[in-house]
């Protein structure tokens, strides 16, 4: 049995604490864990089975760090195998998984929704209203539409206004919980937009040209910045392409967005610049939201200015624009401390 361990960050150590106390028997422990009010919180399932074919509810144990102890909290009001716990505005929710388990995996008919009551140590069920029964894995928390992906709760940026008496609509989502487990999550908050832009869902990317034209279609466009960060980062070629041919297309756009300005690296805003594909109103334009980009960072983005500038075709630039963007006071500035330095 492997002793659990915290990380020190202050002597940069590994420390053991102490065992959880329902880790033996029949408990099998559920997916994640959650942190609320700096304590760790883990949900166990009972997988021995009570009489008449029923199984014991879910028992939470928490850690205090500060007492290096565990202590036994309430057990759910359902059985919960393979579950996610997981926090909502400071709540604590459990979702997903199974009623039953069988040959070691989850069974049985979906577990509810539930949540704790930190004060009075209870669980709840959270009626589920909204969700259509389609079998898609999707959950409903404090007006907000979740669904568990390789055994983690992602928000899907749907919305459930206040006084909603209708299902909210999945006809056209996929089965997310059909996607493979070795799978790449990209995750990116959703926003708030208008409504055919509410769905901006986080990637999952698992190199199937299909599963790609799904999300594709899904992704809010903003995002795709993120998304082009994430699979440099991680070596993921494919979705790399696929992420800056979207943007070359829709460079006008999204070279205005918050994410282009802040979140695209140097490396990956050439690689977009020399794109033959990239699609924008002029050479003029491009060079613009190249400073733009540039003047954001201040000075990391000085320091990189002739090497992202270099990217554009500047002979196709009108010179006065030319001027008029690098004769400024901060690029003065920048080209006089580099020649002292």
């Amino acid at each position: 049995m492997q002793v659990p361990q915290r990380y020190n960050f202050a002597t940069r150590q590994w420390q053991s604490i102490a065992t959880v106390g329902t880790i033996r028997g029949n408990y099998q422990a559920c997916n994640s864990g959650a942190i609320v009010h700096s304590k760790v919180l883990v949900l166990y399932g009972n997988a021995a089975l009570r009489l008449a074919g029923l199984w014991h509810p879910a028992v939470l144990n928490c850690f205090d760090p500060v007492k290096n102890e565990w202590e036994v909290k309430a057990i759910t009001c359902c059985p919960h195998f393979g579950s996610s716990l997981f926090v909502v505005n400071s709540r604590l929710y459990v979702a997903g998984g199974c009623i039953g388990f069988h040959n070691n995996l989850p069974s049985g008919s979906p577990a509810p929704v539930v949540v704790y009551d930190e004060v009075n140590n209870t669980w709840s069920v959270v009626e589920q209203k909204h969700i259509p029964s389609n079998n898609l894995g999707a959950v409903e928390i404090e007006g907000r539409v979740y669904f568990t992906v390789n055994k983690f709760p992602i928000d899907s940026g749907i919305r459930i206004p206040p006084g909603e008496l209708y299902p909210v609509p999945l006809g056209e989502w996929n089965n997310l919980a059909t996607i493979n487990q070795y799978a790449v999550l990209c995750y990116s908050a959703s926003k708030e937009g208008e409504l055919e832009n509410r769905v901006k869902l986080q990637v999952c990317y698992t190199g199937n040209k299909e599963r790609w034209e799904f999300v594709q279609l899904r992704l809010d466009l903003h995002n795709y910045c993120l998304l082009c960060t994430v699979a440099d980062r991680h070596g993921l070629r494919d979705l790399q392409e696929a992420a800056e041919q979207k943007m070359a297309s829709t460079y006008k756009d999204v070279c205005e967005s918050e994410e282009f300005l802040t979140l695209l690296g140097a490396d990956q805003l050439i690689s977009l610049l020399s794109r033959d594909d990239l699609s924008a109103p002029s050479e003029t334009f491009v060079f613009k939201s190249v400073m733009q980009w540039i003047n954001t960072r201040r000075k990391r983005g000085w320091q990189l200015a002739a090497k992202v500038i270099g990217a554009v075709r500047l002979g196709l630039v009108d010179i006065r624009v030319v001027i008029e963007e690098l004769d400024t006071e901060e690029m003065q500035q920048f080209q006089r401390f580099t020649l002292i330095t």
